[in-house]
């Protein structure tokens, strides 16, 4: 069978949305079209997702159901391994097609991707998979990079032709097993109003009340745990699975450069939709930053670690109260900020003895916008581990005096706090014990002793990074993850500042 007969397969994954969708755009030729998506068992069943990142999906993909609707086409929502699923559609109308965007995965979705590449070859289907936003398959060094990312986030978004897109026979009946259960589907569309909704709708009002006013002093909010709430753009989400492509915000940006009084608020959001493909760049190119070390240099250190404190860390009961509050914050909403974010990494693996790969998997599942490529990227660069950048060691009590003085994220978040004045509040073990007994605190006391914790740390970090093999590998990991005009620039100073 040629590619030009048979069934073509859209497959979606974490591209949640109908404009900007180059195999959307692709399979708008006439022919019929089935469009698809699937909870893979073994993505619900990893750790690295919780019941949030469904919900967040499921929300979107009844929506493009409801947008698609007029058209006569929809996505077919289901259930199952996707090698079963494209044989029981193939067994039933021969596919010629496959398109999807590339995606930049865990190990699990690497090795699904790897099984369905071998099936297309032995049944003779042409996938075809398309570059997703900035990020480039195959590069073996950052040089020209930024060049391609700025030519690709220039480029017209691939829009479909609608009436091109031939909806394909009805395929209910061979895809019976697959069905995803409609209660599963029903209570996954239920909003949960701690949480941001999914889908387009959702993505574009956040996009337009951002550029509208809260956006204005973003640049100002990115290191406040109440301010960013609002005032920064709260994409992540869409981003991360897909109700926006990254070349929309790009653009949308664009548009609105030389507005009086944005200019540094448009520029850091620039920067950041920059090193979203920029991180993901990283872990496309060396996946195995998911299990191990980038710098080689650090396999040779193995660490004792604390079960209790990470415990601790992972009930958001380590006895620091601005920690807590960060912890809970993310637990209950899916969204931190981005030194909040940083912060809580520091402070387990720093700080208490922590692993990062604990951290790694506990905070996927919380987050939101989980992204693996970003998620990676940043753990190793927070925690150390790369050899080149800044080690950067945090004091969450300094954290909570800068950023929350008056302690209202504090007390809205560890609430067994509430009746101690400030600045008690941000240190209780200071308390006296008369006083503690007076107050009733049902609140634990400080699972380190951050002063010693922090010295130890610094210590630590700073002889390692000094050490011959992790200095060895600087170059490679500059090569591969760096552009060579930045080579020059290689960051041997700062020996981990308390912060």
């Amino acid at each position: 069978m040629s590619a030009n007969e048979g069934l073509q397969v859209v497959w979606f994954k974490r591209d949640l949305r109908l404009e900007d969708h180059a195999p959307l755009a692709a399979a708008a030729n006439g022919k019929p079209t089935l469009l698809l998506y699937v909870f893979e068992p073994e993505l619900m069943n990893d750790p690295h997702y919780s019941e949030r990142h469904w919900r967040f999906v499921t929300q979107s993909l009844l929506e493009m159901n409801g947008r698609l609707e007029p058209l006569n086409q929809r996505v077919y929502i289901l259930k199952g391994s996707m090698l079963e699923v494209l044989d029981a559609i193939h067994a039933h109308n021969p596919i010629s097609n496959l398109l999807s965007h590339e995606e930049t995965g865990l190990r699990v979705t690497y090795e699904r991707d790897k099984a369905i590449s071998t099936w297309c070859r032995q049944h003779r289907v042409n996938w075809q998979e398309y570059q997703s936003n900035g990020v480039k398959r195959g590069r073996y060094s950052r040089d020209g990079w930024a060049h391609d990312w700025h030519r690709v986030m220039s480029q017209p978004l691939a829009e479909p032709e609608w009436a091109q897109l031939l909806p394909a026979e009805d395929q209910q009946r061979c895809l019976s097993d697959y069905v995803m259960e409609s209660a599963l589907l029903k209570a996954w569309s239920t909003r949960d109003p701690s949480h941001q909704l999914g889908g387009v709708g959702a993505a574009q009002h956040a996009l337009e009340s951002f550029f509208d006013e809260r956006g204005k002093i973003y640049h100002k909010a990115l290191s406040k745990p109440l301010l960013s709430r609002k005032h920064c753009s709260r994409l992540s989400p869409y981003l991360a699975w897909g109700n926006l492509s990254i070349r929309q915000v790009y653009q949308r940006l664009q548009a609105e450069r030389g507005r009086s009084g944005w200019g540094r608020a448009l520029s850091a959001l620039n920067s950041r939709l920059h090193w979203h493909c920029h991180f993901i760049q990283k872990f496309e190119s060396e996946d195995r930053i998911e299990f191990e070390p980038m710098n080689f240099g650090y396999h040779q250190f193995q660490d004792d670690h604390s079960l209790a404190n990470e415990q601790a860390w992972a009930t958001g009961n380590t006895g620091i109260p601005y920690l807590d509050a960060c912890l809970r914050c993310l637990q209950n909403t899916g969204y931190l900020h981005f030194r909040g974010r940083a912060m809580i990494v520091s402070a387990l693996c720093h700080l208490m003895q922590g692993r990062w790969q604990f951290a790694a998997r506990q905070l996927a599942q919380w987050f939101l916008d989980f992204e693996p490529g970003i998620h990676y990227a940043q753990i190793q660069m927070q925690v150390g581990l790369t050899g080149i950048n800044t080690l950067r060691i945090y004091n969450p009590v300094k954290q909570g005096l800068d950023h929350d003085p008056d302690a209202v994220f504090i007390k809205k978040w560890v609430p067994e706090l509430s009746e101690l004045p400030v600045p008690l509040v941000h240190t209780p073990w200071e308390l006296g014990p008369i006083e503690r007994a007076c107050m009733d605190m049902n609140y634990p006391d400080p699972v380190i002793d951050i002063a010693q914790a922090h010295k130890a740390a610094r210590a630590l970090y700073w002889d390692r990074r000094q050490n011959p093999l992790v200095r060895q590998d600087i170059n490679r990991v500059l090569y591969r993850h760096v552009e060579t005009r930045t080579h020059l620039k290689t960051q041997h100073s700062n020996k981990g500042e308390l912060r």
